[in-house]
């Protein structure tokens, strides 16, 4: 079965936009780990081993070149040309038989004259056949450009004879050469012809027989365009059933639970007993070592591990395995419960404003609850000789009455039976496991300690920059919860690197019931702290450590990035994740920008077929900031490039599209003098209303996909703002009244949150989730709907504003950075305070420094922050420490929102709606002596 073809979504992907863009970024960072431990790398600066490239150029004639780029060793004949599009051939192979393969291929191509490119390694060849590829590039070892289709039919044929012994993974996006195992192809480029993005990301193409430029999809099944005629079509062998059944319509498929490279998991009907089933999918060679470990023959010990289990009570039943085309089949009891990883965001009452006494024990007698089961359970396999080996938050299920089952058995291991087999998760895996050769009892321990730490907060990420992270984690706990001592002990204990101290499973859930361990501990109010009047010393610390940390990070030598970033970045200059973010944020700070930074800067070219026109991801940003940085000329050469960019009006939002434009150009005119921004900010405010679709609710802007975006960077919240700034410069009140609606839009959308409070969604598709962050959620919108507050005076917008400014009010968040992190609800706090001119505020936002400062990473050079998903260190605007360093620099000394706002124009507004226009509120530190408590200053 090939299942993205007979599955209930063919395309075999997410369902939403949002889930979409998830899945792309999880991929992205996957392939961004890989490289180094410390930063988040690109595949393009690999250093790859040579096992694979010295057998090949020993193959190859003296006259043909070769390079390296990213994973790939591409060989080309002298005087050769290559195609722009075309047929072209993909052969597959294991990492047992991958230089067997490479042996029997390079020949044939040399003798064609034809140009290939393979896999560069053996790390490689075993990662892009893992479980987490992205499966519509995945089982590609060799890929081979004939000149012309006759070429292609006679090379695909000698190949199809020479590679008959061989077999290897199916390629999903290709069709399969009559009856090979190995050979396959697919019609696509050659020649990359990239297509930029309103994102800054770039989109491969081909072209159409009538001169269109059409994305080149990668899907993970075999998908030409319509033109391009199969010239195999009568011989291809069909894996394909004609419905999503199996084992000659016994089960029925009706949903997909998830997809991964190795085969998919699915909902099902099983016809004999008419239950619901969960159905297991092995491809035959994904997942391939060394040791002879695949996809099928893991599955396979799955099914023998869950047979002899099942007397436990702690798996899912097994009903059935069996083999429909060439794949293995797992069938086994439908599990009606939670995922653990589902826990955190659903039960912990540290994501509400003002948890009382009551709430946060009995949500800690749940964590104390699901431990317990936990361990039991994993007493109960180690009873049985079978080691977990990948104990994390997505193979563990929570039932309603409270007991657990563990699922996903691929990484087990019973000792004398099984080979080993390197199966982890980040944060619940000592460091040391990827260097054992065997799977033991002392890594469930291990796993079981960090999972006990994810249900008090899921910051296991971290671990793998910040190996003591969760001392610091587990202490502030203590503090702001009442965690019990006992309860700290045994999870510092079960995570302890000296594996002889960490106590047994059955010692665990005993010590889980003790009384010291399961009554919180009392804590002291944060409304009541009384320290000294110095308290902001650990402020200025922080903030210290984190401006060195960037002087010493930069790497000028190198043309992609200048310092660490998140995966997402798409170019090497932008706001978000590139160097004038960073040069902007050391500047506004007061740190002097070295001149080596700018000249890096000023060492990029700009131009519009590189760069997108958007504000945080694109040249409109640039020219801001450049403006910032002293720069002018530059900055307006860089900016009219983003007002005429063909992509500007493709999307509408203040990230990467027209209003973050138009805002840019608001920006320079007030700094450069310029009138031709501003004319060129009211041109694009008219197109943005006269392109606005309207209903009862308000006013918004889909995207090209018909998604409706909510929020302050891509939904109407962000258009809003620039509406308001547009309309204080220009004095049209139709701008005012437009972005009245707009923001009426977004706020209609609140979601209720478990306090009684509001929060916001990301889109108009998710509406159940809500969330408080900047970039999606309550910060966001605030940061607009205060505004419009104090433009207008609106009582009710201000009554509106009150009920989502609890949401942001928290020391504890997933991430610290600006975007979607602490940092980012900080800077709304601020301006509540700077605006409103509450106290109240202001002690919100030293509540969120104290919870940023538990993401700080101590390194040689000073303080550096992890970026999103805090599995490597970033220093990057968005989502790392240059962001985090503007909100603790204004928590400090005061000063107007530095997120590229223009708020001096609201202290213009007609009327007098503010005060003093430089929007100072004087020196925080000074009044943070008050709200700090003396334990802290000292900390």
């Amino acid at each position: 079965m090939t299942p993205d073809a007979n599955s209930p979504t063919p395309s075999g992907g997410p369902t939403t936009t949002r889930e979409a863009r998830r899945e792309v970024r999880r991929r992205n960072v996957f392939t961004h780990l890989i490289v180094d431990p410390e930063f988040y790398e690109s595949l393009d600066v690999y250093r790859p081993g040579h096992e694979y490239t010295s057998l090949a150029t020993s193959l190859l004639p003296v006259d043909w070149r070769v390079s390296q780029a990213n994973i790939w060793f591409h060989c080309f004949p002298p005087f050769v040309d290559i195609p722009l599009q075309g047929w072209k051939i993909h052969v597959s192979a294991t990492v047992p038989n991958a230089s067997e393969v490479l042996a029997a291929v390079v020949p044939i191509c040399v003798a064609a004259r034809t140009p290939f490119k393979f896999i560069v390694d053996r790390q490689m060849l075993f990662l892009t056949n893992s479980k987490s590829w992205d499966r519509g590039a995945a089982g590609k070892f060799f890929t081979i450009y004939p000149s012309s289709e006759p070429d292609f039919t006679e090379l695909i044929e000698r190949l199809y004879h020479a590679l008959a012994s061989f077999e290897g993974p199916y390629i999903l996006s290709d069709q399969r050469y009559k009856d090979s195992k190995v050979v396959y192809y697919r019609y696509g480029g050659i020649v990359t012809l990239p297509r930029l993005q309103p994102s800054g990301l770039v989109q491969p193409m081909i072209v159409s027989p009538d001169f269109r430029m059409v994305p080149d999809d990668r899907t993970p099944f075999f998908n030409p365009p319509s033109w391009a005629s199969d010239p195999f079509a009568s011989q291809v062998v069909n894996a394909e059933l004609e419905s999503p059944s199996l084992k000659d319509g016994r089960y029925e498929v009706n949903e997909v639970l998830a997809f991964s490279n190795s085969g998919g998991v699915y909902l099902a009907r099983d016809f004999e007993s008419g239950d619901t089933v969960v159905i297991k999918e092995a491809r035959p060679h994904t997942c391939t070592d060394l040791r002879g470990n695949d996809a099928v023959k893991n599955l396979s010990k799955e099914f023998r591990l869950l047979s002899k289990l099942a007397a436990a009570g702690v798996a899912p039943q097994v009903i059935d395995l069996f083999q429909d085309w060439e794949h293995l089949f797992l069938v086994e009891e439908f599990v009606d419960g939670l995922p653990l990883h589902a826990h955190p965001a659903t039960l912990s009452p540290l994501l509400e404003y003002r948890p009382s006494r009551t709430q946060l024990q009995n949500w800690y007698d749940q964590v104390l609850g699901i431990g317990r089961a936990m361990a039991q359970a994993v007493a109960t396999l180690h009873a049985h000789g079978v080691a977990f080996g990948d104990l994390s938050p997505n193979n563990v299920l929570v039932l309603a009455d409270g007991s657990v089952r563990l699922i996903d058995f691929e990484g087990a291991y019973e000792a004398g039976v099984d080979r080993p087999l390197h199966v982890v998760t980040a944060g619940f895996c000592h460091p040391s496991r990827l260097r054992q050769e065997e799977v033991r009892f002392v890594d469930d321990h291990f796993a079981l300690g960090a999972l006990l730490l994810y249900l008090l907060f899921p910051m296991n990420n971290l671990l793998s920059v910040a190996p003591r992270a969760h001392e610091v984690f587990l202490t502030a706990l203590q503090e702001d919860v009442g965690i019990p001592d006992a309860a700290t002990e045994l999870i510092l204990a079960l995570m302890d690197p000296t594996e002889e101290t960490r106590p047994d499973p059955l010692a665990v859930a005993a010590a889980l019931e003790r009384p010291e361990t399961r009554r919180l501990q009392p804590v002291r109010s944060r409304a009541v702290r009384t320290p000294p009047a110095h308290a902001g010393n650990w402020l200025e610390a922080l903030l210290n450590g984190i401006c060195s940390y960037l002087l010493t990070t930069s790497t000028p030598s190198r043309r992609d990035r200048l310092f660490p970033s998140d995966p997402d970045r798409s170019n090497p200059l932008s706001l978000d994740h590139g160097a004038v973010g960073v040069a902007y944020a050391l500047k506004t700070v007061g740190v002097p920008v070295p001149e080596a930074v700018l000249r890096w800067v000023g060492s990029h070219e700009v131009t519009q077929d590189r760069y997108a026109p958007g504000l945080y991801s694109g040249m409109a940003g640039i020219a801001w900031a450049l403006a910032e940085l002293g720069q002018p000329d530059r900055a307006l050469e860089i900016w009219r490039q983003a007002f005429g960019h063909p992509l500007l009006f493709r999307v509408w939002d203040l990230y990467w599209g027209a209003a973050g434009c138009g805002l840019a150009g608001l920006a320079l005119w007030r700094l450069t003098g310029e009138l031709e921004c501003l004319e060129a900010a009211a041109r694009i405010g008219e197109i943005l209303l006269r392109s606005r679709t309207e209903d009862e609710r308000g006013c918004r802007w889909p995207r090209e996909d018909g998604s409706i975006p909510i929020g302050y960077a891509h939904g109407s919240s962000g258009v809003a703002t620039f509406l308001l700034y547009l309309h204080l410069a220009t004095r049209d009140r139709r701008f005012l009244e437009v972005g009245q609606r707009a923001l009426e839009f977004d706020l209609s959308y609140s979601v209720p949150t478990r306090d009684g409070y509001r929060s916001y969604p990301e889109d108009t598709a998710t509406l159940h989730i809500g969330m408080p962050y900047w970039r999606y959620g309550s910060a966001g919108v605030g940061t607009a709907a205060l505004r419009y507050s104090i433009v207008t005076g609106d009582p009710v917008l201000r009554a509106r504003l009150e009920e989502l400014i609890p949401d942001t009010c928290r020391k504890y968040a997933i991430y610290p950075g600006l975007f979607t992190g602490l940092s980012g609800l900080g800077h709304f706090l601020l301006d509540c305070h700077q605006f409103l001119k509450e106290p109240r505020f202001l002690i919100e936002a030293l509540n969120v420094a104290r919870g940023v400062r538990l993401f700080a990473v101590e390194r040689p050079g000073g303080v550096v922050f992890p970026g999103n998903d805090l599995q490597r260190l970033s220093a990057d605007y968005g989502t790392g420490s240059a962001g985090i360093a503007l909100f603790l620099h204004r928590l400090l000394r005061g000063g107007a929102n530095p997120n590229f706002l223009l708020d001096p124009l609201l202290h213009e507004c007609p009327g007098g709606a503010l005060a003093d226009s430089s929007g100072h509120v004087g020196r925080l530190a000074d009044q943070a002596g008050s709200l700090l408590s003396s334990q802290e200053a000292k900390t």
